[in-house]
């Protein structure tokens, strides 16, 4: 959860709806309503925007209930032993002998900052994968790169803080998510070319899904 914690902009919400944001497991014992009723957060399947503060909140708990053995470690090396297995060495030394490696790194590692830019200091530029809290920048002036969504969550986000923001981009349009509609139901029409799944409404999440 590092990722989501420590790394997303205060403020964000997510951009798959309620039913679409749980933490797998397969009994489905824990679901992020399951945790916003006891919490007593307000939730919504569709039409309500998920907290990125819930949400980190959510996979914290799911954590602590589904994996309380879990060690938070890095793995600073993998190597392959002859006799096929692998042999990993953790930041604190200890060495780990394993016959399986499973890699789900997010993206944590692959800030990418172009090279035209990346000569400049770190008080004039930085990544957006740095900034949790945008308190810093109040009242001063700031320009976002980018066209996606996390480039305009960052500009609105910054202008909630009274930053003076423009946002550029190559782009000559931007697309993202249409507001959610609460308590506004699909028609069969919609649900049919469309059909909800655990990663949200289309023909491909649906596909992937399965």
């Amino acid at each position: 959860m590092d990722s989501w914690v420590g790394h997303m902009p205060k403020g964000m919400k997510l951009k798959s709806d309620g039913f679409a944001s749980n933490i797998y497991d397969p009994n489905a014992k824990f679901t992020l309503k399951d945790f916003c009723a006891e919490r007593s957060i307000e939730y919504a399947h569709m039409g309500k925007p998920v907290e990125l503060a819930t949400f980190g909140d959510y996979g914290l708990a799911f954590r602590d209930r589904m994996v309380p053995e879990l060690e938070d470690k890095i793995v600073v090396s993998v190597e392959r032993a002859a006799d096929g297995s692998f042999l990993l060495r953790l930041d604190d030394g200890e060495d780990v002998k394993v016959r399986r490696v499973v890699l789900a790194i997010g993206i944590t590692h692959f800030v990418h900052v172009p090279d035209n830019l990346s000569h400049l200091p770190p008080q004039f530029l930085s990544h957006s994968y740095n900034h949790h809290d945008l308190a810093a920048f109040k009242g001063r002036n700031v320009v976002v790169l980018g066209a996606g969504s996390s480039a305009i969550d960052m500009a609105a986000l910054l202008r909630d803080v009274d930053a003076d923001v423009q946002l550029v981009a190559r782009a000559t349009s931007l697309k993202f998510h249409t507001a959610p509609q609460p308590g506004k139901r699909r028609s069969w029409w919609q649900r049919l070319r469309h059909p909800d799944s655990g990663l949200g409404p289309g023909m491909r999440s649906r596909f992937v899904q399965a």
